[in-house]
């Protein structure tokens, strides 16, 4: 029996060592790969860089002047032949503007109002009849 437990741990061991040796090598080979696309990315930029310096050569190179402001004459456009603006419609058609209450109005007032409306009397109506 002894020597049966001998030769399993053999075979054990020497299964561990392979794939130790596989990993190592697929590890391996990993490094490698990474390296080869990190030095063909390199390699692509440093393409890219020079095609980009060969365009600019390639432009004839024009100094920027500064321009100088001349005061021209404000010219009035026309208003007779101008054509009216259509009017959108539908979604996109322009929303009334809804400032007509005075911002500094306080609320009781407001629920006032609204109350009135409703009733169908208002203290400013009754007040003009008199």
């Amino acid at each position: 029996m002894r020597g049966s437990t001998r030769v399993k741990v053999q075979k054990s061991r020497k299964k561990n060592k392979a794939n130790h040796e596989k990993r190592n090598r697929n590890e391996k080979d990993k490094k490698k790969e990474k390296q080869k696309n990190k030095a063909n990315h390199e390699k692509r930029k440093r393409k890219e860089k020079d095609k980009k310096k060969e365009n600019q050569r390639e432009k004839p190179h024009t100094t920027k002047t500064r321009k100088t402001k001349t005061q021209t004459t404000p010219t009035e456009p026309p208003t007779a032949t101008q054509s009216k603006p259509t009017q959108p419609k539908g979604k996109n058609k322009q929303k009334p503007d809804h400032t007509t209450t005075p911002p500094t109005a306080n609320k009781r007032n407001q629920t006032r109002q609204r109350k009135e409306r409703k009733e169908g009397t208002s203290s400013s109506k009754t007040s003009s009849q008199f």
